[in-house]
């Protein structure tokens, strides 16, 4: 990855997280290190989540879409609907500032909280609960948006969506499934029939041959698939941007 700009030597020992960088921003409204804030294209966010996972790892698998990748995903996304698009597991918001009409959701505060500060339109929400069954083994529950009350500060989502755009987690947690298959299947539960989903998969993930594989096969039809032109940050697994219609 390109290194945009020269860390000051306080951010090592300290290891600010975005929140810290964020607070300091609006402290002193400059950022503790060289960034040019009035170029439109630079997104100090990104860049600066970029180093941090390089130099202190990446926390609960959270992978931000790079810019261009994001930005072609929404442009997907905006042509499938005229209506309101979610952004499931949104972070800080890489995809969803530009959706035409967007609302996002994820589980992380400190995510959210970075999200709100560009004013995008986000709640805490979380599509899988760890529970435990008789025999006290861990297993993961999908959350669907119908079992959502109320959001104080933010007006309720739909129960379901036309479209819904996505750069899921990956893994297992504490040995249960997979939390990209989970996804999947959340998706196609709380998608319109007939909906679209816009989703970043590793590049294989709809060709394997596993049971749990075929069955999401089963419930959706590929429109259109192309590789990713960019790599993730510290990591070198290949992915796809499909676009995917929901069968009924």
């Amino acid at each position: 990855m390109k290194k945009k700009y020269q860390l000051k030597s306080h951010i090592k020992i300290t290891r600010d997280t975005i929140t810290d960088i964020l607070n300091k921003l609006e402290e002193t409204g400059e950022l503790p290190f060289n960034y040019d804030l009035e170029d439109k294209d630079n997104n100090w966010i990104y860049d600066y989540w970029c180093e941090y996972t390089k130099r202190f790892g990446v926390p609960n698998c959270a992978f931000f879409t790079p810019d261009h990748t994001a930005k072609k995903m929404a442009d997907i996304a905006n042509h499938e609907t005229s209506g309101e698009v979610l952004d499931a597991c949104c972070g800080t918001g890489q995809i969803l500032k530009h959706l035409d009409r967007g609302i996002g959701f994820d589980i992380s505060q400190e995510l959210l909280d970075i999200a709100e500060y560009q004013k995008l339109n986000v709640f805490k929400f979380s599509f899988t609960s760890l529970e435990t069954d008789k025999k006290d083994k861990y297993y993961l529950k999908l959350n669907n948006l119908s079992e959502i009350d109320n959001l104080p500060k933010h007006e309720a989502p739909l129960k379901k969506y036309p479209v819904i755009v996505s750069n899921p987690p990956f893994g297992k947690v504490l040995g249960t499934g997979d939390l990209g298959v989970e996804f999947m299947n959340w998706a196609y539960d709380n998608l319109e029939d007939d909906g679209s989903l816009v989703v970043l998969l590793p590049s294989n993930f709809m060709n394997k041959t596993q049971k749990k594989y075929i069955e999401i096969q089963d419930k959706f039809s590929i429109v259109h698939e192309e590789i990713m032109e960019e790599e993730f940050a510290n990591t070198k697994i290949n992915a796809s941007i499909y676009l995917m219609k929901k069968i009924k």
